[in-house]
């Protein structure tokens, strides 16, 4: 497996319009040279051209999402300070919360922090579940009557 740095940029760099309508004509061309005739040559009707095409980008799409999870396990050990989050979280006082939270757990590993704070999610959403059991409906206000 190949070793991605821990700092690398993840996000491509958006190409401008002319290098966009180079790739264009360029995958065209491809189309019409080398995809096109290979499906002619090897395809017995319309519907094996399409199977064809389908198991390729299905396998493609596999290994891909093999990639992908062989990357997040890379990474899940790496402390959470590593996925640089200040850069995406959102500012101000209503998000002291999550600062705080990021904060206190940055040189956890990235799988521990999210299993704490997801943990601590849905432990929240159970007790809640529980107290919504055990509370009448009568008793909930209501905005509407």
């Amino acid at each position: 497996m190949n070793q991605v740095p821990k700092n690398a940029e993840v996000a491509p760099k958006k190409p401008k319009k002319k290098e966009l309508m180079k790739e264009a004509v360029r995958q065209r061309e491809l189309v019409k040279q080398v995809i096109y005739p290979i499906l002619l040559k090897h395809a017995t009707s319309i519907k094996n051209a399409k199977n064809i095409c389908k198991t390729l980008v299905v396998g493609m799409d596999a290994i891909f999402m093999q990639k992908i999870k062989e990357y997040q396990q890379y990474m899940s050990g790496e402390k959470l300070e590593t996925l640089n989050l200040k850069g995406f979280m959102n500012e101000g006082k209503q998000y002291e919360g999550e600062w705080a939270l990021m904060e206190a757990l940055k040189d956890e590993k990235i799988a521990d922090a999210k299993g704490l704070v997801d943990g601590m999610e849905k432990e929240l959403q159970r007790l809640t579940d529980k107290g919504e059991l055990e509370k009448p409906l009568s008793e909930l206000k209501t905005e509407f009557l």
